[in-house]
């Protein structure tokens, strides 16, 4: 049943920029590829036409399908911040992403549920709460998929945390979880038992696939075959994303966890 689900790898795992990540992960063997936004956002290319059109080239001559952006900015721009400045401006990188995602066929993204150290759980989740507001209006009429990622963090590091925040925001049906594989087993969360939770509130986006903890595929804790159980009972249609560790040889590693994840899900 998710024998036909595209696999991919972010471009971190590769260690390499966006304009040579796409040859990398064909090389690696991936279908599709996630991009990292990083604070210096400006200068990345999706915000741009002419930026735009180039990853529509160098997705058309690698053929792996870019099916992802992932907004690492938010660990400095982050809405949990209690300046409202920088929140506004998370809460304008974020339409812009949708923008530039929805103008270009880009199917998801990614927003980490990043955190403010030394701010109460109340006020994090009041800051999320705000920019989500800020960027509902643009979500439900975009085609994009905004999926947030929970990072283990005290005011969002459960299924049941991401679902309540999303619902106090009128979140519409295409925002929901970027769902990470190893993420929640830092605070005791099966990966295994949250999918069900987020599959029957229609909350889940996309899978990051990673082994607990900073280890090739199979060699944590992450019982694989449970989560496969799961997501076919979910009937999960999204990609499966590898958010792995590059080690000394990137490349090799790439190509080690993604044989793993294909035979995983379609042997």
């Amino acid at each position: 049943m998710l024998a036909d689900n595209p696999i991919g790898i972010r471009n971190g795992c590769l260690s390499a920029g966006w304009r040579e990540a796409f040859a990398l992960a064909k090389e690696a063997g991936a279908e599709c590829l996630e991009l990292d936004v990083d604070a210096e956002y400006a200068d990345f290319p999706l915000y741009s036409a002419a930026g735009r059109s180039e990853l529509q080239k160098l997705a058309a001559q690698s053929g792996v399908k870019l099916v992802s952006i992932c907004l690492g900015a938010f660990w400095k721009l982050s809405p949990s911040n209690p300046d409202g400045a920088i929140r506004a401006r998370a809460a304008k990188l974020l339409n812009e992403t949708i923008a530039g995602c929805d103008a270009i066929g880009i199917p998801y993204i990614l927003a980490p549920f990043t955190h403010h150290e030394g701010a109460t759980v109340e006020s994090q989740r009041a800051g999320w709460g705000e920019v989500l507001g800020q960027v509902v209006p643009t979500a439900k009429q975009a085609k994009v998929k905004t999926g947030l990622e929970l990072c283990a963090r005290d005011f969002a590091h459960s299924a049941g945390d991401a679902i309540a925040i999303l619902t106090a925001a009128s979140a519409p049906p295409n925002m929901g979880v970027y769902f990470d594989t190893a993420n929640g087993m830092h605070r005791g969360h099966q990966p295994e038992e949250e999918i069900p939770e987020l599959a029957a509130a229609k909350r889940l986006t996309v899978v990051h696939i990673k082994d607990y903890r900073n280890c090739h595929l199979g060699e944590g804790s992450v019982n694989f075959p449970a989560v496969k159980r799961e997501l076919e009972k979910a009937q999960y249609r999204g990609p499966f994303v590898l958010e792995t560790p590059g080690g000394d040889d990137p490349l090799a590693s790439a190509k080690r966890n993604l044989d793993f994840t294909k035979r995983l899900f379609r042997g």
